[in-house]
């Protein structure tokens, strides 16, 4: 949901409360559900977002995935907001070109992102974010979700190559 209490890395009012369910499973964001973007095999991918610390477990770590079936070496990468910290980069098989990083934009803000290579063509999700309750998490880990933990999310995108570009 949006906020008014969280002032965006510009300092506008277009943050977004992201909170979990009160529901054991996996807490899952996704963009381009509907319609979905295509993806090219061989081409390199690189997903970010800017993450602020909110509240509770799930306000304070945030993990980076790409959508299985089009990145099937299923890379990830944890971050920790209150640390300002990357800690851990995994997937099931190498993936050459996989790469994460977080930068610090002041007041709390960091950009996290996440590089891999797409090896299955198709149409897929973009951007997936999962909210995560320890640093140490594997890939789309499960939890019981507080509705009272908030992470603050804003400015997600996903854009061939491996360089990130924009604000």
């Amino acid at each position: 949901t949006g906020t008014t209490g969280t002032l965006d890395p510009l300092g506008t009012n277009t943050a977004n409360a992201i909170s979990p369910t009160a529901v054991s499973g996996i807490h899952i964001l996704q963009s381009n559900v509907s319609p979905s973007i295509s993806f090219t095999s061989g081409t390199i991918y690189t997903q970010s977002a800017f993450f602020k610390q909110g509240t509770g477990a799930a306000g304070r770590y945030v993990q980076l995935s790409f959508q299985d079936t089009r990145f099937t070496q299923n890379g990830y990468a944890n971050f920790d907001l209150q640390l300002g910290t990357l800690t851990a980069v995994s997937g099931t098989s190498a993936d050459s070109n996989r790469a994460a990083s977080i930068e610090n934009y002041g007041n709390g803000w960091y950009r996290c992102r996440l590089t891999a290579t797409c090896d299955s063509a198709g149409t897929g999700t973009g951007v997936q974010v999962l909210l995560i309750t320890t640093s140490g998490d594997t890939r789309l880990p499960s939890f019981t979700g507080v509705t009272g933990d908030i992470l603050y999310g804003w400015g997600a995108q996903l854009e061939t190559g491996s360089i990130v570009t924009g604000k």
